[in-house]
């Protein structure tokens, strides 16, 4: 019965789409794009059912492949009208690349991490192992982000592109459609479809795909468009509704097939699946995009990048290595899924160039630590801060520069104090949500001794900058005291440096008087009421 429901659900809103679209009963850019946009969803929906049931009959390999382009086709109709219009309107091109950066993004930072995630919380399996049949969907992914990079070193899209990405893509299907044929095991709407015997599941399937392909034809446009007057009708900016909410409206039921493959402990399947979209989305719809364009141009002029579009292509290709290197050993942690979670938010709120480097580079450092067997905490430790905090350093030395010392020591100094509460009070907060409880994070010995040499080297600072004056020969030697940190990384290293700064503290302290002046006005003074006369 639930099944039927769903099935039913589904149906209904391509069927209440082409009575809405036919009949104008819409009207307004906000009711379009709920009502194109929800036609969009249910097709996809109906879409994965019948790809599902697709397993029965093909092996299993080419039916997640058929399975993830299916899937997304909904959003191949979307780009594709955005990189048709482009040919006809230059300003369109920034659209075509935001939808699929924004999806292929979604794919991973998303897709990915909420499968093993899910397969976490419903089964406690803390990671999965994935078959080495699907080496396939790995080599192939990694062939065409390879390729991915000099998308924008050219800065330009054209039809060389779209010939060596379908020639990857068929080569992906025909590999896939060799691998080992397993009869699949359906569940709900799939199952009810399959149910009705071989003639019977034929006939629906390519009624029902015939209905979602019906509905993401006519439903394409009006989206896209709609979508755009929305963001001008709020003042929100275009890209940014074309590159999140886009995607996240069309391949929704993608995700959520991947979750229900997951809660039924089907991990391979899961992932797999959305494996398989990523390829896709890298091979057959970045290839398209030229085709479209040219087709609408008239000629094979290139599509042009502007910056911005070849900084997102540059993030999304560091992204897809980053996740290759994690699932290269065919093995895929609850960990590696918060990583990817992780870098993969602050996306949506920081879109300035140096941001999209910032996490570029940051992809492609963690990627390189992986693969060469770079300890990762040392990586976590030193390059990931060097580059997220990049921005600070620049804007303390700008200050310094303009001769604005105060400024610049102060900017420094906040942060400090920032990352000393709220960063750490973060901490344990994410821990007990992230497990379920109030369980502490429970430091092992190296995590100990790295917050003890921190706080030795804080207390170290701050004596020194204690009498308001902070000398070059001072600032030598707190960059003399770090740099071996770098290097020396054992537990007697770190004790050493902490012994060190609290005894360099201590001797300050005793032996200058201005310093010992400054500590003392730096702690807190019970005040002393006065007794009234």
């Amino acid at each position: 019965m639930r099944s039927a429901l769903w099935l039913a659900g589904a149906l209904a809103l391509p069927a209440a789409w082409f009575a809405a679209h036919f009949t104008g009963a819409v009207d307004g850019p906000v009711q379009i794009a709920f009502a194109s946009g929800a036609a969009i969803f249910g097709a996809g929906f109906l879409l994965s059912w019948t790809a599902e049931v697709a397993q029965l009959d093909v092996p299993r390999a080419l039916a997640l492949a058929v399975l993830a382009l299916i899937a997304v086709l909904p959003e191949y109709a979307v780009d594709v009208y955005f990189a048709w219009r482009a040919g006809q309107d230059p300003a369109y091109t920034a659209y075509a690349t935001a939808n699929m950066t924004g999806g292929n993004r979604l794919l991973i930072g998303v897709g990915w991490a909420a499968s093993v995630l899910t397969i976490w919380l419903r089964h406690r399996r803390r990671g999965i192992s994935l078959p080495r049949e699907q080496a396939v969907e790995i080599n192939y992914l990694a062939l065409a982000t390879a390729y991915s990079f000099l998308i924008p070193l050219k800065g330009t899209l054209s039809i060389l592109d779209t010939v060596v990405l379908l020639a990857v893509f068929l080569a992906y299907m025909l590999a896939a459609g060799r691998s080992h044929h397993e009869e699949p095991t359906l569940e709900g709407p799939s199952e009810l479809i399959a149910r009705t015997g071989k003639i019977g599941r034929r006939a629906a399937t390519l009624g029902i795909m015939a209905l979602a392909g019906g509905a993401i034809f006519t439903a394409a446009e009006p989206f896209a468009e709609s979508l755009l007057a929305v963001g001008r009708q709020f003042h929100i900016e275009e890209f940014l509704l074309v590159q999140w909410l886009a995607p996240l409206v069309s391949e929704s039921p993608e995700f959520i097939v991947a979750v229900l493959f997951a809660l039924r402990g089907a991990a391979a399947a899961s992932i797999g699946t959305l494996t398989s979209s990523t390829v896709n989305q890298w091979t057959l719809l970045v290839g398209a995009l030229p085709a479209a364009f040219a087709l609408s141009h008239g000629d094979l002029t290139p599509m042009v990048l502007d910056r911005r579009q070849r900084e997102e292509i540059l993030l999304t290709s560091a992204q897809s290595i980053f996740a290759l290197v994690v699932i290269s050993n065919f093995r895929f942690t609850r960990g590696e899924a918060l990583v990817l979670f992780a870098l993969f938010v602050p996306q949506l709120f920081l879109t300035s160039p140096l941001a999209r480097w910032t996490h570029s580079i940051l992809y492609l450092l963690l990627a390189a630590g992986r693969q060469f067997h770079i300890e990762e905490f040392l990586l976590v430790q030193w390059l990931a801060p060097l580059v997220s905090e990049s921005p600070e350093f620049i804007v303390a030395v700008l200050f310094a520069l303009r001769g604005a010392a105060a400024a610049s020591i102060g900017t420094l100094t906040s942060s400090t104090v920032n990352q000393w509460t709220l960063l750490v009070g973060a901490l344990p907060a994410a821990f007990a949500l992230s497990h379920g409880d109030l369980t502490p994070m429970v430091l092992d010995r190296r995590q100990r001794e790295e917050i003890l040499l921190t706080s030795a080297q804080s207390i170290f600072a701050l004596v020194v900058i204690s009498n308001f004056r902070f000398t070059r020969g001072e600032a030598l030697v707190l960059f003399a005291l770090f740099v071996p940190q770098l290097f020396l990384t054992s537990p007697l290293a770190r004790w050493t440096h902490s012994i060190l700064y609290l005894l360099l503290a201590a001797g300050i302290v005793c032996f200058s008087r201005t310093a010992r002046a400054g500590v003392r006005d730096l702690l807190p003074r019970p005040r002393l009421r006065r007794r009234p006369r």
